[in-house]
């Protein structure tokens, strides 16, 4: 099976660079960006992060466990992709207290892209 050709229309790839520490104030917005409901629902206050159960999942970002990288289009951050390794019973994924919960977050201008 060949591979399929990006034509002139397609839209740009993404690069990925690593999600550090100085991407904290990002990550608190890809967090509230994160936080999707589905329509109708209005877009959730950025005040529903202020809570120490939703504030764990990127408060202080670059710990020894936090994993992440930023998509990048054009040179736009357009999105981010988290983990971090939490105690059990912490977080709303808790399995364990060695497997990482997982965030994804896509800037609007980005979604529904084909």
């Amino acid at each position: 099976m060949a591979a399929s050709k990006r034509t002139a229309a397609s839209p740009p790839l993404p690069r990925f660079r690593p999600l550090v520490a100085a991407d904290q104030d990002r990550l608190w917005h890809w967090l509230h960006v994160a936080l999707w409901d589905p329509p109708p629902a209005p877009v959730r206050p950025f005040e529903v992060l202020q809570p120490p159960a939703e504030r764990v999942y990127v408060e202080r970002w670059g710990r020894e466990t936090d994993c992440g990288v930023v998509a990048v289009v054009d040179g736009v951050d357009a999105g981010a992709c988290w983990m971090r390794v939490l105690p059990h019973g912490t977080g709303l994924a808790s399995v364990d207290a060695v497997t990482p919960q997982l965030g994804i977050a896509l800037e609007p201008d980005y979604q529904h892209v084909h």
